[in-house]
């Protein structure tokens, strides 16, 4: 990218310095283009404008310009965005007098546009007296800007890091409940089934559904409803390991993965977790308590994860028709 930016930007010292060809330096303009056309603090807001300036220029001054780079840095804080400074010699003819300007100050911002890097802000600076080590420029305050515009790019960059970190938590997690959503909890589970293939390592989940809850919809309405659901994933993540992920299977059914875990420990995860939903008073539904069924089971192997979901679900089916509020294992 960086090698792309600084291509076109050669180009753009050929057409204009060296060829001083006025169309085929126009056409490297964004239409969005501003800045200082020449360094004697003359600003153009809009490609007319630039259009002018640079048709003065040229008209008065033909000849070719030759230039040598002394300096030359290039950035792209952002994929589309690249950033020129550079300073340059520049020696041509006017009127039959030779005509030497040593440090001038150049910045470009280019800006990708339909597949090529367009020029959309310049700054050109003079030297305003012989090179000396505290030289001045007229427009020394747009080289200030030129760093204000870099720190706003900077910005850009670190608000569209944000968004692209909530676009993925969007993507990943359940939008009522805050916790991995189906996609993603069935994404840990084949991560974690292919380890436990590999290296023979203990795996256990837990399937757990809330017992009778379109009861607490009918009774107290579909916002209390939400409101458990919530809660109920609070507890579940509050009573895990950092190590063990817990997701919104649908509904009201809640799986939790624990890797490195044993049947028999899985099943102690299982009945804390129950015994905390029984004990907790939920929002909004008086001294009504809620409670859950639990299936438990443990990678076997060559077990898929529809196989061990399935053995899982089962186990889960008992523990309802044994009564609920329980945890069975398989």
């Amino acid at each position: 990218m960086l090698e792309e930016i600084r291509l076109s930007f050669i180009k753009y010292l050929d057409t204009y310095f060296f060829q001083r060809d006025l169309q085929s330096t126009l056409d490297m303009f964004s239409p969005n283009i501003t800045g200082y056309g020449t360094g004697v603090d003359e600003i153009a807001y809009d490609f007319d404008g630039f259009k002018k300036l640079f048709e003065r220029d040229i008209s008065e001054a033909p000849n070719p310009v030759r230039y040598h780079i002394n300096k030359l840095h290039i950035t792209s804080p952002l994929r589309d965005i690249g950033i020129v400074s550079c300073e340059l010699n520049i020696q041509t003819q006017v009127l039959g007098q030779e005509l030497k300007i040593n440090k001038l100050r150049l910045s470009v911002v280019f800006v990708l546009t339909t597949g090529r890097w367009l020029i959309e802000h310049m700054h050109i600076s003079l030297p305003t007296q012989e090179i000396q080590e505290k030289e001045s420029y007229p427009i020394i305050e747009l080289e200030e800007q030129n760093l204000v515009l870099q720190r706003l790019v900077e910005e850009k960059t670190g608000k569209l890091n944000e968004a692209i970190k909530e676009i993925s938590i969007l993507a990943t997690t359940d939008k009522l409940t805050r916790i991995f959503n189906r996609l993603k909890i069935d994404e840990h589970l084949d991560n974690e089934l292919q380890r436990s293939q590999r290296y023979g390592n203990s795996l256990s989940i837990i399937l757990f559904d809330i017992d009778n809850f379109k009861s607490i919809n009918d009774n107290y309405g579909h916002l209390t409803g939400d409101q458990i659901l919530v809660e109920i994933a609070e507890i579940t993540s509050d009573k895990v390991r950092q190590t063990e992920f817990v997701g919104r299977w649908g509904g009201e059914e809640f799986l939790v993965i624990c890797p490195e875990t044993q049947l028999d420990q899985a099943v102690e995860i299982a009945e804390r977790i129950r015994f905390t939903i029984e004990a907790y008073q939920f929002k909004g539904t008086g001294s009504i308590s809620m409670t859950a069924s639990f299936g438990v089971s443990s990678y076997r192997t060559d077990d898929t994860r529809d196989i061990i979901i399935s053995r899982t679900d089962e186990a889960l089916y008992i523990a309802k028709g044994n009564g609920k509020n329980q945890v069975v294992a398989r």
